[in-house]
């Protein structure tokens, strides 16, 4: 809106709000005459009702003084002055004049104003003003930098969380999870270097992710704790024991429970929660976590990669029974022995729980349809593998592989199918044997004449000719499929352009990837 005259008020008002505004613009007519406007200030009902002075500058300086008050005591209050002043600072490609004639307007405007006021400048500042231009002329007459903090009220919070993720960089991680206890952060250039900062504003995300930070640098130590024999020195002040530095992580990482319930994407804190509640024998808290997080952003594959985890480590307990998932601490079982007998027991031999098991092998594969297809590993050019070699290979950096193996050793030769078909989507999985094995082993499992081969064939048959049959040193493998897809799938009915190869990679919706987790949390001990 070009300002015409060089105040203005304008009454706002929405049908979806009852409170009454007033929009309160600034101009000057050399600014209306070419078109620019103004600033302006937007005060409700009771900001109205308090101002004092209403101060138009310019068209880029203006300000209100507005009455309140500060609580001094339970019963005392104590009358202040808030000053307010929006401003709109001239670019890097205004003239010196410009620039000049805007700097002296908001030191005179700033001017009167007394120590005792609450001073806001706001609006679009192009740079940051008053770190060094305005200080000169007043700080003779006034102590600004302790009134205005040199117009950078920096927020504690951030600043603490900033040295907490330094400290970890650094690998210090005991500094890191002590920076909260300090009193004086370091500032930057343009403040004091050990000033104390204000404590405003006070965000609650950024004080939990305070505690999370801090939490990740402990269980970092716990880390190393574990892998040390001797324990750290008391003379530097770091925790001694596993068990303490264990117990301060998983106090500081509860956190993690109020961001999963918020729906929050938080990878980075959540392993470490369960492998802390797991230490402390509390696997079915550690499983809940996994399962609300999976529920809760089911767009993220890694909630399914960490509930594949977690029933592995349950898979490989040796002994079911002596350690079920619902002890307490040490509560684990050891081995009784007469007075005589001082042999070791033989250990009895692993026996994974088939409902784990089917429970792993489910999700492994939710989690294959849910990131295939993706590249394959890369190997060099020169470089040739062996049959041992390459399975080796690709097992290692991928686990698709191995979740198809276990699909047809299972017997669900559908999702051994689909899967198979997903990992060779990606051209660069084609130049391995092993996917056109598992390919051929599936269709044979489904059968060849089956609606879901002919369909998947259908779909490929054209693309995959594009492509994957057309890549160098192909595998013998690739060849005999490509002769069973033209044997099975029909040609097309009308001929295609040369460019019309189709899609190579489907375009999932989100909507369509909610898991649908029917598992108990709290009471089921029989997983």
């Amino acid at each position: 809106t070009i300002i015409q005259d060089t105040s203005t008020v304008i009454e706002l008002t929405v049908q979806s709000f009852s409170t009454r505004f007033l929009l309160r613009t600034t101009g000057d007519p050399e600014a209306a005459a070419v078109g620019c406007a103004g600033v302006s200030i937007v005060l409700n009902h009771r900001a109205e009702v308090s101002l004092l002075d209403w101060i138009p500058v310019d068209s880029r300086l203006c300000a209100v003084r507005l009455a309140t008050f500060v609580k001094a005591s339970h019963k005392r209050q104590v009358d202040r002055c808030l000053f307010i002043v929006s401003a709109y600072a001239p670019t890097d490609c205004s003239s010196d004049a410009v620039k000049d004639r805007f700097s002296d307007a908001l030191n005179v405007l700033l001017r009167p104003a007394k120590s005792s006021y609450f001073v806001v400048v706001a609006g679009d500042m192009n740079a940051q003003v008053g770190s060094v231009h305005l200080r000169l002329n007043w700080e003779v007459d006034m102590d600004w930098t302790r009134a205005l903090d040199q117009f950078r009220l920096s927020d504690e919070n951030n600043r603490i969380l900033e040295r907490i993720l330094q400290h970890m960089v650094r690998g210090e991680l005991v500094t890191a999870y002590q920076c909260r206890s300090q009193k004086v952060t370091p500032r930057d250039r343009y403040t004091s270097s050990a000033a104390l900062v204000t404590k405003e504003p006070e965000y609650d995300h950024v004080q939990r992710l305070q505690h999370l930070y801090e939490g990740l640098s402990l269980y970092g130590l716990w880390l190393e704790q574990m892998h040390k024999s001797d324990s750290l020195a008391d003379d530097t002040g770091e925790p001694s024991t596993t068990d303490d530095l264990a117990d301060k992580a998983f106090y500081r990482l509860q956190e993690v429970e109020a961001l999963v319930s918020g729906g929050y994407l938080c990878d980075i804190f959540i392993r470490p929660l369960v492998e802390i509640l797991e230490y402390f024998n509390e696997p079915l808290r550690a499983r809940s976590l996994l399962l609300s997080y999976a529920r809760r952003i089911p767009e993220n594959p890694n909630a399914l990669r960490y509930l594949c985890e977690w029933y592995r480590r349950r898979s490989r307990e040796s002994d079911v029974s002596s350690l079920t998932l619902n002890v307490t601490a040490d509560s684990r079982t050891e081995a009784t022995t007469t007075d005589g007998d001082t042999s070791i027991p033989t250990p009895s031999p692993i026996t994974p729980c088939p409902k784990i098991t089917a429970r792993l092998l489910r999700y492994r594969i939710r989690f294959s349809r849910h990131v295939l297809p993706e590249p394959a590993p890369s190997v060099s050019r020169h470089e040739v593998l062996s049959a041992a070699d390459e399975k080796r290979l690709l097992r290692a950096q991928h686990p698709h592989v191995s979740t198809i193996n276990l699909c047809l050793k299972h017997g669900l030769s559908t999702d051994a199918l689909e899967l198979s078909f997903a990992l060779l989507d990606h051209p660069s999985w084609a130049v391995f044997n092993e996917p056109w094995k598992l390919l051929r082993r599936s269709v044979q499992a489904v059968g060849k004449q089956s609606p879901e081969v002919v369909q998947a064939f259908s779909i490929r048959k054209r693309s995959w000719s594009q492509i994957h049959f057309k890549l160098p040193h192909l595998p013998v493998l690739a060849q005999k499929v490509r002769k069973l897809c033209e044997t099975i799938a029909p040609n097309p009915p009308k001929p295609l352009d040369d460019d019309a190869v189709g899609p190579l990679l489907s375009v999932i919706p989100l909507s369509s990837l909610h898991t649908e987790l029917t598992e108990t949390s709290g009471a089921d001990t029989s997983t």
